[in-house]
């Protein structure tokens, strides 16, 4: 009889101690922090199926919306423009990899302090209408070995921190998102370029052939173009790209200047630009139709005169 007294002692002294040890790993000392603690907010996300993801703080707001293979960028008016496919890749990956570290207040009122309050930014991520991911990031404190981000879940008034990840995607504006290329253009493939210009007349420039060596060469009419020239033209046009988009303007019937560029396959892009002033142009492009940059370097750099392949003009 002692001895299963003494045997049920020992079972309750056990199980005392073991809630000790789970309260002082998970709570610590003072029963709000712990460097033990350890978590994942990303372990259940699959960024495959995200089709919604809204960032927002009292400063701005993003709002990115899958449509069909494409992610889109709402911006203002609800007018939707292409998103950067790779840069919405490279936040989803992001949040995947967010691993908690630390617990380091279970208070409401440390919220300020950790600048996960009003002013912290909120992300948020949907999978159809189901929210599959909502945090608060706040404030970043850097260290000499690593670098500290506060969070917290918006339903729950505990704060953590994510140690050694960057999220300096979260805290740029809705242009970074923004898909601001306007070609992409394979230069060997291409076969011609059309001019229409007020300023420069019409000509088209063709691939024409190759010579006994071997080298490839470009006519406007019957006029040889320079090689040089024309080699510098097309690889300038592979990328076309700018970030300064004019999402007021509104386009008038009449186009002061385009170019047609034809490639092998029956590819084409179309560049169009238009004059505001003479201080002032608005380019437009085929590949990013929704998009108008007010850029003069950009339509100086795309529309040029025949002379100029010609070698007898500088422009």
């Amino acid at each position: 009889m002692k001895k299963t007294s003494g045997t049920k002692w020992l079972i309750i002294i056990l199980l005392i101690l073991v809630v000790v040890f789970l309260l002082n790993h998970f709570f610590g000392d003072d029963g709000t922090r712990s460097d033990d603690f350890k978590g994942s907010i990303g372990s259940k996300f699959d960024a495959k199926e995200v089709t919604r993801l809204y960032v927002s703080n009292p400063d701005t707001e993003i709002r990115i919306e899958r449509e069909g293979t494409q992610w889109v960028l709402v911006i203002r008016d609800d007018k939707r423009v292409p998103a950067r496919v790779e840069r919405v890749s490279e936040s989803l990956d992001l949040l995947g990899k967010m691993k908690l570290d630390q617990l380091v207040s279970r208070k409401k009122e440390d919220w300020n302090k950790f600048r996960v309050d009003s002013l912290g930014t909120r992300v948020e991520a949907y999978a159809g209408d189901k929210k599959v991911f909502d945090i608060v990031l706040g404030s970043t404190e850097y260290g000499q070995n690593s670098t500290y981000i506060y969070l917290r879940n918006p339903s729950d008034d505990k704060t953590y921190t994510l140690r050694n990840i960057y999220l300096h995607d979260f805290f740029q504006s809705p242009d970074s998102y923004r898909l601001n290329q306007l070609s992409k253009i394979e230069p060997d493939s291409v076969e011609s370029f059309s001019l229409r210009s007020k300023f420069y007349g019409d000509y088209t420039l063709r691939r024409s052939g190759e010579d006994e060596d071997g080298v490839p060469v470009w006519k406007i009419g019957s006029e040889k173009a320079e090689l040089v020239r024309v080699d510098a033209y097309l690889e300038s046009l592979e990328y076309l790209s700018s970030s300064k988009y004019d999402d007021e303007f509104v386009p008038p019937i009449t186009v002061d200047e385009t170019l047609i560029i034809k490639e092998r396959g029956d590819i084409s892009t179309t560049l169009k630009a238009y004059q505001i002033d003479t201080a002032s142009w608005i380019v437009n492009s085929s590949f990013n139709e929704s998009s108008f940059f007010r850029d003069k370097k950009l339509r100086e750099d795309i529309f040029k005169s025949k002379d100029y392949f010609l070698n007898k003009s500088a422009k």
